[in-house]
């Protein structure tokens, strides 16, 4: 009796190998004894699409967020190498530099496009605020400055702010996150003794 049940068991049981081999040989097989899941690769493919739609959306907002972060640190080294450039350029007290425009002929007008121009196409002027204020000396700058490049020996200090919107910005206002990023660059010069310049 258990000899005959053995025998029954093993027509009804094929390995995946078999089923494979009956497959191409008896037409039909796989709707038979030969349907279990081994046979059925498309139930695997769409899980694997459906597992590629659900990790979609968290792979593109982590690419987008590494491009994001590695354009605003390009955007503020960008700006702080522009103002060290621009400060050089003031505590000379020259009136304005090589290749300037025409209509720059003053040393206050000269600075921010200095920043502009050292910024290449990273920094746009329209977006740039400079703000430059003079002290007698350094023991005084607890008191409120001048404004302006200041005098032949004075102590300067330029501040700068530059205003970049996000490339994700429309995402971020969806999710009611800010529109841009603010950036601020700061550095305090001491001017040459130079004769004291008119503007």
């Amino acid at each position: 009796m258990w000899s005959e049940f053995l025998t029954i068991a093993s027509t009804l049981s094929h390995s995946a190998a078999e089923c494979d081999a009956m497959r191409n040989f008896v037409p039909g097989e796989r709707a038979g004894r030969c349907a279990g899941p081994q046979a059925r690769p498309g139930r695997r493919r769409g899980s694997a699409a459906a597992e590629f739609g659900l990790l979609l959306p968290a792979f593109l907002m982590a690419a987008i967020g590494v491009v994001e972060v590695g354009w605003q640190l390009a955007v503020a080294s960008t700006l702080d190498r522009a103002t060290a450039k621009a400060s050089r350029f003031g505590i000379t007290g020259q009136q304005t530099r090589a290749g300037a425009p025409a209509e720059i002929a003053c040393r206050s007008q000269a600075i921010p496009w200095i920043i502009a121009d050292a910024g290449g196409r990273i920094l746009s002027p329209e977006r740039l605020q400079v703000t430059t204020g003079a002290h007698a000396a350094a023991s005084a700058m607890n008191t409120p400055p001048t404004a302006g490049a200041g005098r032949g020996g004075q102590v300067v200090t330029y501040s700068v702010t530059y205003t970049e919107p996000f490339m994700s910005g429309v995402w971020l206002r969806l999710l009611g996150g800010p529109e841009h990023l603010v950036h601020r660059a700061t550095i305090v010069v001491k001017n040459e003794a130079f004769d004291n310049a008119t503007c």
